[in-house]
């Protein structure tokens, strides 16, 4: 009963864990969907530059270059939004870099002013970088905690007080693909070529272009969904293998309750015969009751009858002085041997009546035998199948 328990228990806490496990794979599922979502979107965004038509000296910019200057400084929350307008004859006499330069005034200047107009009352997350990056149609970079760049080999290497300083450098230095920065050292480390994103420390940043860290994340979503699906396969593997364990059981469980089932409905079968003997042997009992009885009763009848024959026989075979002529004149009085003829008829209905009764007898103590047998046998019967 206990490992039967402990069965239960084990099996009640696999469905548990493969219900967990089916919640966090629909969560981690959604979370990947957003994640594909915005590289996708990023992706069609870096394809269409809309300052990719202007050099540094260009004049007469287009709103939506101004807009993506204006957003890649780090502005676009605050009360200007989503960038100034390039229509006012200031906007109109600025080269593409001065309005670059600009908009990193308006994304590093620390009075109210300029702090709501790029970010808002809420926003934390300011541009510390030292000199505006003018190279605008450039890849965006943006920093992974934990994790670090390496490249295919070394650029170069600096102290920068911090991780967007880090990540201006490599924006504005040639032939950088990406950068790790340690927040410990306050080193930053320049590299070039392409390659994976690594686990770091947790002081380390890898610093790559926007479209990398959004992929790396959904290689990252992809990767947890991938062990999570394995563990739903082991988990389910071994539910199935039990549930076969179980249904074979059942099975042979339920094989074994039919072939009880028939083997009862035979028994009572045999019951049911030996109780309809039993009541054919009682009926037969009853009736040799009642055919004792009725002999009985006739042997006492015939007896007084008897007896009243050899009364009245007796008294009418002995003539009285008185009547001796009527007896001559009718015939005369009967003779000895005809009082001993029917004497002998009297004794042999006497002899026969009586061997009657003993063989009625003799049946009736046979019946009660039988009878006695068969009341006994189905107790016993029932002891011996039961017991």
């Amino acid at each position: 009963m206990v490992k039967e328990n402990s069965k239960n228990n084990k099996g009640s806490s696999t469905v548990l864990n493969l219900e967990s496990l089916n919640r966090e794979y629909k969560n981690l599922l959604i979370e990947y969907k957003q994640a594909v979502s915005n590289y996708v979107n990023y992706i069609k965004q870096e394809i269409v530059q809309p300052c990719a038509t202007y050099n540094a000296d260009s004049k007469g910019i287009s709103q939506e270059c101004y807009n993506d200057i204006w957003k890649k400084a780090g502005c676009g929350t605050g009360t200007i939004q989503p960038g100034p307008n390039v229509n006012n004859s200031w906007a109109q006499s600025q080269t593409l870099n001065g309005l670059i330069q600009d908009s990193w005034l308006w994304a590093t200047l620390t009075d109210n002013d300029h702090r709501n107009g790029c970010y808002g009352q809420d926003n934390k997350n300011y541009n510390t970088s030292t000199s505006p990056d003018y190279n605008i149609n450039k890849p965006i970079m943006s920093s992974i905690n934990g994790a670090a760049f390496w490249g295919t080999s070394g650029l170069s290497q600096s102290k920068t007080n911090t991780v967007e300083e880090c990540q201006a450098l490599c924006s504005n230095t040639s032939g950088c693909s990406g950068a790790t920065y340690n927040q410990t050292t306050s080193l930053c480390s320049l590299r070039k070529g392409d390659a994976n994103i690594v686990a770091g420390g947790s002081t380390d940043y890898s610093i790559v272009p926007k479209s990398k860290s959004l992929l790396k994340i959904v290689q990252s979503i992809n990767e947890k969904l991938t062990q999570v699906n394995e563990k739903i396969q082991e988990l389910s593997q071994t539910v199935e293998t039990q549930f076969n364990s179980e249904a074979e059981q059942r099975s042979s469980s339920n094989t074994n309750l039919i072939d009880q089932y028939k083997n009862l409905v035979g028994e009572r079968d045999k019951i049911q015969q030996m109780l309809n003997e039993y009541q054919t042997l009682d009926k037969q009992q009853l009736q040799g009751n009642i055919h004792i009885s009725q002999n009985y009763y006739s042997f006492i009848l015939l007896m007084f009858l008897a007896i009243l024959v050899i009364i009245l026989l007796y008294k009418f075979s002995i003539p009285s002085a008185q009547s001796s002529t009527t007896f001559v004149e009718n015939g005369g009085e009967l003779g000895t041997t005809a009082y001993y003829i029917v004497f002998g008829l009297f004794l042999l209905v006497l002899l026969f009546t009586l061997y009657n009764k003993y063989a009625n007898l003799i049946t009736y103590s046979n019946m009660v035998y039988v009878s006695s047998v068969f009341t006994v046998s189905p107790g016993a019967w029932f002891s011996s199948r039961w017991s």
